[in-house]
Parts: C-alpha cells; sequence; structure tokens
C-alpha cells in the first residue's frame, strides 16, 4: 500500500498546477450550482443570480476542459514526447514543420 500511495503522490507531483487550477474551478463552480438548486445560499434576486451562475459556470466548464488536463503517468509520458517532437520541428501528425531548404 504505501508503494502505491508513493507512486501516487509522485505522479500528481509532475501535474501543472494549471491543471489544478481549472479542476478546482471547476469543482467551486459546479458546488455553487448545487447549492443554488437548493436556496442554501439566500440571494434578493434570485433570478438574476440564477442566469449569472449558470453562465459562470458554463464558462467554467469550457474553460477547464478546453485544455489537455493530463493527469496519469501516460498521458503526462504523451505531453512530454509531444513537446520533444515539436522542439524537434515535427507535428503531430508525422510531417516536418519546418523542411530544411533545398
Amino acid at each position: 500500500m504505501k508503494a502505491f500511495t508513493a507512486r501516487v503522490i509522485a505522479r500528481l507531483k509532475k501535474v501543472k498546477p494549471a491543471t489544478y487550477v481549472r479542476t478546482l474551478a471547476l469543482i467551486l463552480a459546479l458546488a455553487n450550482q448545487l447549492l443554488q438548486s437548493y436556496d442554501v445560499l439566500p440571494v434578493a434576486n434570485a433570478p438574476l443570480y440564477q442566469h449569472i451562475s449558470w453562465v459562470v459556470t458554463t464558462l467554467t466548464v469550457v474553460f477547464a476542459w478546453w485544455n489537455n488536463n493530463s493527469f496519469s503517468e501516460a498521458e503526462l509520458k504523451a505531453d512530454q514526447l509531444l513537446a520533444d517532437l515539436k522542439k524537434q520541428g515535427i507535428s503531430p501528425t508525422g510531417t516536418i514543420d519546418n523542411p530544411p531548404p533545398m
């Protein structure tokens, strides 16, 4: 169990901070939607608040999952491979982006 925990912690340390920020923003927006739907947060202008809340949640969902959110070891390795290929001028499709002049 300790080895598994150590592997998980080591893997999570490799995840980019922006991925955590996007995931946290998504969790907060969804929690806001949940609290708003059960009337836990009393608001004077409820219809206005509801519309703004839906817009914020929608934008947060798009923002959070637009980018690549790599958590697993395979995803992190694939991201590194893609970055290495781009440095060499090779696109992910296998074509050369900047061919040498002839």
